[in-house]
């Protein structure tokens, strides 16, 4: 296929979609290949994404991340399953922007939380499944950036 679309997919089962602080977030993440994949690794995320607004134009920022590789480079095949575990953190920090930051961060949204599976092929697209997941509780800590 023509630079790696199409190649397959990646079926990613996680145990709920919220989750507290301090909870862990266990999965597993099956390949679905059409053929024999080279790769340079197979890689799990967690990570929280704000979307900011200054005027007219906006960005994501990431304001937490945890990655865990689970395989290296080697060639992967269809069916293929790996497990993997991650800790939902009791604390995230979070730059409030601008001089009236502590004012700002009482305005600064809630992130949005994911769990990604990354199959990182060279020269190719990766393949890749994100799940959105709900944490509950108040763990957000807002400082002045």
């Amino acid at each position: 296929m023509v630079l790696g679309l199409f190649e397959g997919d990646i079926d990613l089962a996680l145990n709920g979609n919220t989750f507290m602080q301090g909870q862990k977030i266990t999965g597993t993440i099956r390949l679905k290949l059409n053929q024999p994949k080279k790769a340079r690794e197979l890689r799990v995320e967690f990570y929280g994404e704000i979307r900011r607004r200054s005027g007219k134009h906006s960005h994501i920022e990431r304001v937490f991340q945890v990655r865990q590789q689970l395989s290296g480079e080697r060639a992967y095949n269809n069916g293929e399953a790996f497990t993997f575990e991650i800790t939902v953190p009791n604390c995230i920090t979070v730059q409030a922007p601008g001089i009236l930051g502590a004012l700002a961060g009482m305005f600064t949204p809630r992130p949005t939380f994911y769990v990604h599976a990354s199959l990182d092929a060279p020269n190719e697209f990766d393949i890749n499944k994100r799940v959105m997941v709900n944490i509950s509780g108040n763990m957000i800590n807002v400082q002045q950036g």
